[in-house]
Formats: C-alpha cells, sequence, structure tokens
C-alpha cells in the first residue's frame, strides 16, 4: 500500500502549482526536484602502488527550480544546485543555495515563422547542460549508469562550478530532423557569466529515425563545438575542436546506444595536445519491465600524445589525492590509452522517479610515452536517483 501510494503521489506531479492553456498571462508554473546519493569505492593500483579507497556516501546532486511559462511565448527554466557535499575529502556537507546548474529563459517563435516546412523554432539565452553524446543527451534524472563515462566527461563543456557554460543558442524543428547551434561564453561566471573572454560555436543535427527503422526508438545525432578562446582567456574546454555521432536504438526490452568521439586537444604543456578520439557503447536490457533493468558498457580512447587523454574526477583520480592515497600519477590521471568495462542494475522503486542503481566497472589508463600504468582497477557504487 504504501508503495502504491508513493507511486501515486510522484506520478501526480506534485511540483505542479499551476496549468491554465487558456490565460494569456501565465499558462504553467512547474517545479523539479532531482536528489541523488551514492556510495563508492575504489580498489587497484597506480604506478606500482596498491590502494583501497571509500568515499562514505555523498549527495552528488540536489536541484530544485521552476519551469513557468508564460505570455504564451516564453519559458523560463532554472535549476539551482542545494548540496555542497566536500564529506568524502574531509569536509562539511552543506545544504542550501550552492550555484546555478541551470538557468534559461526561451522564446518560442513559431508563430512568427511562416514557413511550411518549420514545425518549431526557438532562441534561448543562458546556461544549459550541452547534449555531445548519447550519454549527456540522457539526462541525470534517467541515467542508466551510475557515472557517465570518462571520454563523455572529458569533452563536456565545462567551467570549474558549476558545470554549464553560459550561452546563446537557436532551434529548429521540420518534421524528423532537429537542428540547434548557438555561442557558448568561456567565462568562469556562477550564475549567468560574462563575455569578457573566449567564445565556443556547437552545432547539432538530430534525426528521429522510428519510422523508417520501424522500432520503438531509433535516433541519430551529429555535434561539432569549435573553441575560439584565445589561450590567455579563460578556458571552457581542454581542446581546439571536437566531433561527436551517437546513436540510440531501442526495441520491447532492449535498447543500444553509443557515440564516436573525435577532438584535438589545446594545450602548450608537452604531452597534452594532440588528437584524441575513441567509441562507448551502452545496451540495456529490462529483465522485469519496468522494475529491474540491466546496462553495460564498454569504452576505449586513444590519444596521439601521451598525456591526451584524463581519467574523470570521480572516483579514481579523488583516490590519488593527498589526503586520501597521496599518488600523483593517479591524482594527474593523464595518460593516453583508455579502456574501460561496466555492468550495473537499475531497481526501480517506482518507475520512473524512483530506483537504486548498482554498478561496477573495472578502468584502465596508460601512459605509454613513459610505460605508466596510471590505473588498473574497480569501481563499485550503490546509487539512489529520485525525481519529480
Amino acid at each position: 500500500m504504501a508503495e502504491a501510494d508513493l507511486a501515486t503521489w510522484l506520478a501526480s506531479k506534485p511540483g505542479t502549482l499551476h496549468v491554465d492553456a487558456a490565460n494569456p498571462w501565465l499558462q504553467e508554473v512547474t517545479f523539479n526536484t532531482r536528489l541523488h546519493w551514492q556510495y563508492a569505492w575504489v580498489s587497484g593500483h597506480s604506478d606500482g602502488n596498491e590502494f583501497w579507497y571509500e568515499n562514505g556516501g555523498e549527495f552528488r546532486r540536489f536541484y530544485f527550480g521552476p519551469n513557468i511559462r508564460f505570455l504564451d511565448l516564453f519559458t523560463l527554466k532554472a535549476d539551482a544546485n542545494l548540496v555542497a557535499d566536500e564529506s568524502p575529502g574531509g569536509g562539511d556537507l552543506k545544504f542550501g543555495y550552492d550555484s546555478m546548474f541551470e538557468l534559461f529563459l526561451t522564446a518560442d517563435l513559431s508563430r512568427f515563422i511562416d514557413l511550411p516546412a518549420v514545425d518549431s523554432f526557438k532562441l534561448s539565452y543562458g546556461r544549459r547542460e550541452q547534449q555531445l553524446t548519447e550519454e549527456h543527451a540522457t539526462s541525470s534524472r534517467d541515467i542508466l549508469t551510475v557515472e557517465r563515462s570518462m571520454l563523455d566527461a572529458y569533452i563536456l563543456p565545462g567551467v570549474p562550478v558549476p558545470a554549464n557554460p553560459t550561452g546563446v543558442w537557436a532551434e529548429l524543428k521540420s518534421g524528423r530532423h532537429s537542428f540547434s547551434g548557438g555561442i557558448l561564453s568561456s567565462d568562469h561566471g556562477s550564475e549567468l557569466a560574462d563575455w569578457g573572454d573566449g567564445r565556443l560555436y556547437w552545432l547539432t543535427w538530430r534525426c528521429d529515425l522510428t519510422d523508417l527503422a520501424g522500432m520503438e526508438m531509433a535516433e541519430v545525432s551529429l555535434n561539432l563545438v569549435v573553441n575560439d578562446a584565445g589561450s590567455e582567456e579563460q578556458q571552457a574546454v581542454a581542446y581546439d575542436h571536437t566531433a561527436t555521432a551517437w546513436v540510440r536504438f531501442g526495441e520491447g526490452p532492449w535498447t543500444i546506444r553509443g557515440s564516436l568521439i573525435y577532438g584535438d586537444n589545446r594545450s602548450s604543456i608537452p604531452g597534452r595536445g594532440g588528437a584524441f578520439g575513441g567509441i562507448d557503447l551502452l545496451p540495456t536490457w529490462w529483465l522485469v519491465p519496468e522494475k529491474l533493468q540491466f546496462a553495460a558498457r564498454a569504452e576505449y580512447a586513444v590519444a596521439a600524445e601521451s598525456e591526451g587523454l584524463r581519467l574523470a574526477s570521480r572516483y579514481a583520480r579523488f583516490a590519488g589525492e593527498l589526503e586520501n592515497e597521496d599518488l600523483p600519477a593517479l591524482a594527474g590521471g593523464r595518460g593516453d590509452r583508455h579502456a574501460s568495462l561496466y555492468a550495473g542494475l537499475n531497481w526501480f522503486i517506482v518507475h520512473p522517479h524512483l530506483k537504486w542503481m548498482t554498478g561496477i566497472e573495472w578502468e584502465r589508463m596508460e601512459n605509454s610515452a613513459t610505460g605508466t600504468t596510471v590505473y588498473d582497477g574497480i569501481t563499485g557504487w550503490l546509487a539512489m536517483r529520485v525525481h519529480f
């Protein structure tokens, strides 16, 4: 009974305060919540040193904010990050406003575009998470693995905290095709950044292939990001440009998702320039429909120079920090050959709003120039995800 009551409450969209499409001033006010907690441990070796690390549990995300649609033209979306959890490093757990994860205003200009081939045209300004790979085109609300892959984290445009740069962009939809493009500032502002530093330019094409493929889910996307920030300006990415292609297909209980990534590093530090690229594949299978799901992932990445790739900051690199295992090669996390394999189970208490996730990932990073094994080990997770 308690589970049924919880399912009914979550499905009722409890954050919805107002919906009235006929109101000329205010059409919708909805508040959205995401709360993510997880525990992780890492066991492996780095540069000949064995280690064990566990984070003791942390609040990974706590986002809260409104969707407001008004004047039948504008939509304001805001997600504030309401937790700063530094307890895995011996710091404090603090609830309260920390930063803006996303904050943007969209104008739906479709009514002013009288072109038969154009179904939708929108113009936006603010900060928003980029979707260059299939993994990041899947919201953290619906994430299939506890953490996204190394290469996905490496190319994501971001600044220290929060991770999303400010920009202006347009989105156009025509039949099965969607196009978007924009300009991002590389300035490191914590809310809406200014435009005093460099620029990033991005273009995206997405195509819905469900009718052509005769499947429940079939989509393909091509993406390009170009970094035009000067060497003395603040940087939002570590590369000059990157291009990606991703796909997702699904039918019945299974899905298969994958991304191809290629880029060219930007660095004057020896060993950190040159080209890089890789591939990841992520299949899933419902063992019990909408209750128990198996997810796996395989990734392989290479770089032209010896430090052209870098491990994601969670969790292996953090294990190598001075206050933890004090392993400099691991804390730096840089190499030129990377491989990983992930397997996990997602148990939905209330689909799709509340789930427990378990996962285990083997990962290896090598530096072929020095013959160093930067990291070879296993990360295990237990995570809770809830959104409404």
